[in-house]
C-alpha cells in the first residue's frame, strides 16, 4: 500500500475532477475523488486523506455544510479543506471562511494557485525542480523565439521571455536538457502562469512565463526525471 499523502477532490463535475487529477499527476501523491459531499465524508471515514479539495456547488448537500461537518467532527477538524467556488457575490467567501475552510480557490481553476493552494498544507505537491540554466527556442504564433529556461521540474520549466503571452497557450518548446554529452528535449508546452511586472508571482524571477510540458514522449520525460536525480544526489 502506497505511503504518499492522500489527497481526495469533491465535485460533481466530472470536467473539473479531470482537470484537478490532470494538475496532480506529476505529484508524489495519492488521489481519491467522490462525486458528492456524502461520498466524501464516507471517504473520510474509510481512510482519512490528508487534503481536501472541495466543491461548493454540489447536488444534495453543499460544500459548506459538508466543510462545517468535517471541521465540527474531532476526527476530521485538522484535515486541511479548500473550498472551490463559483464567483457569484462578494458574500461567497465569506460563506466560505464562515464555514471554517482553510483555503479557497475560485473557479475556473488556474494550475499554479491549485496546486499552490495545497503547498500551503502538504508537502507532497511539489515536482522535483531544479534550478538552471538552459537555452531554448519555442515556436509561438508562427514565429520561432530564443531564450533563457530556469528552474526546470519534472512537469514544466520557466521561459525568462518579454513576450506576451496567455495562460492556456501552446508553445512548441525545444531545450538543451544539461547532461553529459547534451541532450535536446521537444515537446509541446502549455503556458501554465506569468511572471509579470504588474504582477510578479515570483519576484526573484525575471520577467516570464511557466509552462507545463504537456505533450512529451515518455522516454524524454524520463530523461528529465534521470537529470532531476542525478542533481539531486549531488
Amino acid at each position: 500500500m502506497s505511503d504518499d499523502p492522500k489527497v481526495l477532490l469533491v465535485d460533481d463535475s466530472r470536467v473539473f475532477i479531470a482537470i484537478e487529477k490532470q494538475f496532480l499527476s506529476k505529484m508524489p501523491v495519492t488521489v481519491r475523488e467522490a462525486c458528492s459531499a456524502d461520498a466524501a465524508l464516507e471517504m473520510c471515514r474509510a481512510e482519512k486523506p490528508d487534503l481536501i479539495y472541495l466543491a461548493v456547488d454540489l447536488q444534495g448537500m453543499n460544500g459548506f455544510d459538508c466543510c462545517r461537518q468535517l471541521k465540527q467532527d474531532s476526527q476530521f477538524k485538522d484535515i486541511p479543506v479548500v473550498l472551490l467556488y463559483d464567483k457569484n457575490g462578494p458574500e461567497v467567501e465569506k460563506l466560505c471562511r464562515e464555514a471554517g475552510c482553510d483555503g479557497t480557490l475560485e473557479k475556473p481553476i488556474d494550475r499554479y494557485q491549485f496546486l499552490e493552494a495545497g503547498r500551503r498544507f502538504l508537502d507532497g505537491i511539489r515536482e522535483p525542480r531544479k534550478s538552471c540554466l538552459v537555452r531554448c527556442k519555442f515556436g509561438y504564433k508562427g514565429e520561432t523565439h530564443s531564450a533563457n529556461g530556469l528552474d526546470i521540474s519534472s512537469g514544466g520549466l520557466f521561459i525568462d521571455s518579454l513576450l506576451p503571452v496567455m495562460p492556456g497557450e501552446l508553445v512548441d518548446l525545444e531545450f538543451n536538457l544539461p547532461m553529459a554529452g547534451g541532450l535536446i528535449i521537444t515537446c509541446v508546452a502549455e503556458v501554465t502562469w506569468l511572471n509579470t511586472r504588474k504582477d510578479q508571482r515570483k519576484p526573484n524571477y525575471p520577467i516570464g512565463f511557466g509552462v507545463s510540458f504537456s505533450r512529451m514522449a515518455e522516454d524524454k520525460v524520463e530523461l528529465v526525471r534521470k537529470f532531476l536525480m542525478q542533481t539531486k544526489r549531488r
